[in-house]
């Protein structure tokens, strides 16, 4: 069986805020956790940003590692935002109790954790 190529995590920073896209991958396995886990690391606790976005419009199912990274980062302070989640992650129980569609954030399509 032909493994997965992994893709490097693509990052844009606008306006103070890191967003951290994923591309097309829709089912993250541990190294692909692993990766994201790494980038936020080295972004928050070397390069000290306060705020991070990350784009996945197309994850069909993520690790629970990935909520715990989520929390973790909140719970140091730093504002944590889901852009374009599709209905495979909006519906399941720990966006629906942590996560709010804030108006005031700029997309419609941005979820904060609150």
């Amino acid at each position: 069986m032909p493994r997965k190529k992994r893709q490097r995590i693509s990052l844009h920073e606008e306006n103070g805020t890191v967003t951290l896209d994923m591309g097309p991958i829709e089912i993250w396995d541990g190294a692909d956790l692993a990766l994201l886990r790494e980038t936020v690391s080295r972004l928050t606790e070397q390069e000290d940003k306060k705020s991070l976005c990350f784009a996945i419009s197309h994850v069909k199912y993520v690790p629970s590692g990935f909520f715990g990274m989520l929390l973790d980062c909140y719970d140091r302070g730093i504002q944590v935002r889901l852009l374009s989640p599709t209905h495979y992650v909006t519906g399941m129980l720990w966006f629906q109790r942590f996560y709010a569609k804030a108006a005031e954030v700029s997309s419609p399509d941005c979820y904060q954790l609150h």
